[in-house]
């Protein structure tokens, strides 16, 4: 079973972010977000952030599931893709 702090390093990791880019969006210390995926308990209320930051749901920050219906995840994705291409059709224009 995966725990949170490793779920945290995980989610960074897998977005490519560096530790200093969390800690910077959060306005914490690099050392005090680097604790926190060594496993210290985290002060306060940034899960929010945390999870807006790694782009997913407060619920996978936390348990590391999605309860999400599959088939509202999967026309999720099909939006953000969607998006993520209009995003280029603008740039090319620019």
């Amino acid at each position: 079973m995966e725990l949170f702090y490793q779920r945290l390093r995980r989610l960074r990791l897998e977005r490519g972010l560096k530790i200093k880019d969390v800690a910077n969006s959060l306005k914490v210390s690099t050392s005090t977000y680097r604790d926190w995926e060594y496993g210290r308990s985290i002060k306060g209320e940034p899960y929010s952030k945390l999870a807006k930051i790694l782009g997913v749901s407060i619920e996978v920050l936390l348990t590391g599931k999605n309860s999400t219906p599959a088939r509202i995840r999967k026309e999720l994705e099909r939006c953000e893709n969607a998006l993520a291409n209009l995003k280029k059709e603008l740039e090319s224009f620019f």
